[in-house]
């Protein structure tokens, strides 16, 4: 199933259930939802983390997180999603991706844990 965007939003410009495309840098980049580890949201762009590379899109979180399959990817706090396939590790407070330290905030808590404990 592929979703084409009429207009570009979010940086968005076309999402299937394997890759979703965005615009940086002038250029589009095809990447593949498996290989992105994290997404990291400053203000008006989001650096989307991946095996990889970073790639840096004028898109905010909320406009990607409407893309992204929800069954994969969750929102952590205000400022990050992360692909739950990914996550090593976790306590109360962070999750760990690889090297990654990232915060769990607080009123994310609840479903974070819901989520993730559900797929196990």
């Amino acid at each position: 199933m592929t979703m084409n965007i009429t207009e570009q939003t979010g940086g968005v410009e076309s999402v299937t259930q394997e890759q979703i495309f965005v615009k940086a840098d002038r250029r589009f980049y095809r990447i593949l939802l498996h290989d992105i580890l994290f997404i990291e949201g400053l203000k008006d762009y989001a650096v989307i983390h991946t095996t990889e590379k970073k790639i840096i899109t004028k898109s905010t979180l909320k406009a990607l997180a409407e893309h992204l399959p929800a069954e994969i990817f969750l929102r952590t706090n205000k400022s990050y999603i992360v692909n739950t396939d990914k996550i090593d590790s976790f306590d109360m407070n962070d999750l760990f991706i690889g090297k990654y330290e990232l915060a769990i905030g607080s009123s994310y808590r609840d479903e974070f844990v819901k989520k993730i404990m559900k797929k196990q």
